[in-house]
């Protein structure tokens, strides 16, 4: 399967630069990837491209919450047209499973694990690469998307018990 990404990703890109005083142009550049290219949700690009500028803008910005700021503002409908599959499933299961169907439209390296024990359920995201590569940021944009994602069905109230990253967490005041 081709490393592709729907531009929508990077919603709110441009805004949390900006937000920081960050020229992403050059950032952008460097990655082989334009405004243009992003500015259409539906677009797919380079899922290695966005990773690896999603890094080097955390970078560049001193800002380790980068895909976290990003995943503040998503709404279900950045989701695009599996959007309205998604939100008229049953149960939450059932939503992540037409997520899952749909992933090779939205995200075809992002892979959502499910796994219940003891009448607990532990939703696993990982990011898989062909090489693998630095994704903290994109670990944190996918995290909370996926919690967004969760609200949105389950409503604005739900939170989960526990979020566990890979990475480090970021210094204080991020």
């Amino acid at each position: 399967m081709s490393e592709l990404m729907r531009g929508a990703t990077l919603s709110g890109y441009l805004e949390c630069m900006a937000e920081l005083g960050i020229d992403p142009v050059p950032l952008l550049r460097a990655e082989g990837l334009n405004k243009g290219l992003i500015a259409n949700p539906e677009q797919l690009i380079p899922a290695r491209a966005t990773v690896r500028l999603l890094e080097r803008s955390a970078a560049a910005s001193g800002c380790g919450t980068l895909g976290l700021r990003m995943a503040e503002g998503r709404l279900l409908a950045n989701l695009g047209s599996a959007s309205l599959l998604i939100v008229h499933q049953p149960t939450l299961r059932h939503a992540l499973a037409a997520l899952g169907e749909f992933r090779g439209r939205i995200n075809s390296t992002l892979v959502l694990n499910l796994v219940e024990q003891h009448g607990e359920a532990m939703l696993r995201e990982d990011l898989v690469l062909n090489q693998p590569e630095p994704a903290s940021q994109a670990y944190q944009l996918g995290l909370g998307v996926l919690v967004r994602l969760c609200r949105a069905l389950l409503g604005e109230h739900w939170a989960p018990r526990l979020v566990c990253l890979s990475s480090p967490p970021p210094r204080a005041g991020e």
